[in-house]
């Protein structure tokens, strides 16, 4: 597919986003920066797989595994092989077997399946925030087969997504109600996976529907942005748990929105001249590597930082500070292992 740096933007936008509610600076709506990651890989993937089936008539399934691992197991494994020093810290004191226990849920993408199941301990644990990449990974292991069988036999691709969206908002629905607190619905694979096939979507869609008109691409720009604003703010104010399913899809669909409205921009408007900048692309680039080391970085400083004394409890200019330095860090340590690791081995790709 040809790249569009508008999505790398995006993707700048929602790493940003996720980083804020790490650092509990305040903004209690950030989490919806996973769900942009969400419709946009789903989005990417099946983007890729279509204009795959389109140039050679069929998916190579194990080719396209063997890209994702390429693409994610490098730098997660370096994460794990940073911390080992740190074993006791990453596994909250439970020692070298907790953390080896640890690394075996996050490199096998279990984190998701855990955190919706066990005790609040084990979301104690410092690579907790892999879920996500656990939720991603298995909507590979079901949608690449399954988009391949469907383009082969010529099913109707737009009816079997609506059929697994609403099966993941039934279940998202259901485990929501009426449960404060409740982690399956927000960690769960089945809750959260209509994300990625709304996103889906929106790139089967694009085969179909294109818009020339700028007008409508306004208002598509327009009303994504709108909506993801409205969301973060409600959750800031009210709490993720005040309804957490509507926001959930609220925010997915004001995602889908705004990525729509990005491929058929063409880099027009103030907008996408703002994503296509070179500091939103470099970022969004790295995304990846920002999102998977800053948690522990982050964790590990303001518990050192406490400790010392230097930190307290509050926003205040010290916490401030103290965040600059620990996304300078993590700036550094992913732009080191994007540079030196990941785009290596993804020149292994076939």
């Amino acid at each position: 597919m040809k790249h569009i740096p508008g999505l790398d933007g995006l993707r700048a936008v929602a790493v940003i986003l996720a980083l804020t509610v790490h650092f509990g600076a305040g903004f209690g709506g950030g989490w919806i920066g996973v769900d942009i990651f969400f419709v946009l890989s789903g989005f990417l993937i099946t983007t890729i797989l279509t204009s795959e089936f389109k140039s050679t008539g069929s998916i190579n399934l194990k080719a396209f595994y063997k890209r994702r691992a390429l693409r994610l197991f490098p730098a997660l494994i370096l994460m794990c092989v940073i911390f080992l020093p740190l074993y006791n810290f990453v596994s909250f004191n439970k020692g070298i077997r907790g953390y080896f226990v640890i690394v075996f849920i996050t490199l096998f993408y279990l984190q998701d399946f855990t955190s919706g199941f066990m005790s609040h301990d084990h979301l104690d644990n410092q690579f907790v925030h892999t879920w996500s990449l656990g939720v991603e990974e298995q909507f590979y292991l079901l949608w690449a087969p399954l988009y391949k069988l469907l383009l082969l036999h010529k099913k109707n691709t737009v009816l079997t997504l609506f059929i697994l969206i609403i099966t993941s908002l039934s279940f998202l629905f259901i485990t929501s109600k009426g449960i404060e607190g409740n982690n399956l619905a927000y960690f769960q694979p089945e809750s959260r996976s209509n994300e990625l096939f709304i996103g889906c979507l929106i790139s089967v869609l694009l085969e179909k529907f294109q818009i020339k008109n700028y007008f409508f691409i306004k208002i598509f720009l327009a009303t994504g942005c709108t909506g993801l604003l409205i969301i973060d703010l409600y959750s800031t104010r009210f709490g993720i748990l005040n309804g957490f399913a509507p926001q959930q899809l609220s925010a997915a669909i004001s995602s889908a929105i705004l990525i729509y409205g990005i491929v058929n921009s063409n880099g027009q408007g103030l907008l996408l001249r703002i994503l296509d900048s070179r500091p939103f692309t470099y970022i969004g680039k790295r995304s990846y590597g920002i999102y998977l080391f800053s948690y522990p970085i982050l964790r590990l400083l303001i518990k050192e930082f406490r400790q010392l004394g230097i930190l307290k409890n509050g926003i205040s200019t010290s916490y401030l500070l103290i965040a600059i330095l620990i996304f300078a860090i993590t700036f550094v340590t992913a732009s080191l292992s994007y540079k030196f690791v990941e785009q290596p081995l993804l020149k292994l790709k076939i």
